[in-house]
C-alpha cells in the first residue's frame, strides 16, 4: 500500500543505493529472475522479517524512477 503520492519529491528521498541497505538487514537470497532478485530481509528498526524484490536495472536518474513507479501504478490499477 502506497502511503502517499508519488512525486519525483519523493521519490528524490530513496535516490541513494545505500538506502535499501540502511533500512534492512538481507539474510538470504530466495531468488533471482530477468529483472530483479528476491531477499529475506530483517527491518532495523521493527526487527520484523519481509521478502523484498530488488530491480537489477539500475536507473537514470529520478525521472526513469518516476516514469517506472508510474507505469507500475497504472498496471495495478488496471487489474
Amino acid at each position: 500500500m502506497i502511503a502517499s503520492p508519488l512525486t519525483p519529491q519523493n521519490i528524490k528521498n530513496v535516490e541513494s543505493k545505500d538506502y535499501f541497505e540502511t533500512q534492512y538487514q538481507i539474510l538470504k537470497k530466495l531468488g533471482s529472475g530477468s529483472f530483479s532478485d528476491v531477499f529475506k530481509v530483517m527491518h532495523r528498526k521493527d526487527s520484523k522479517l519481509y521478502a523484498v524484490k530488488r530491480l537489477k536495472n539500475q536507473y537514470t536518474g529520478v525521472k526513469d524512477r518516476y516514469l517506472f513507479f508510474s507505469l507500475l501504478l497504472f498496471f495495478f490499477k488496471k487489474n
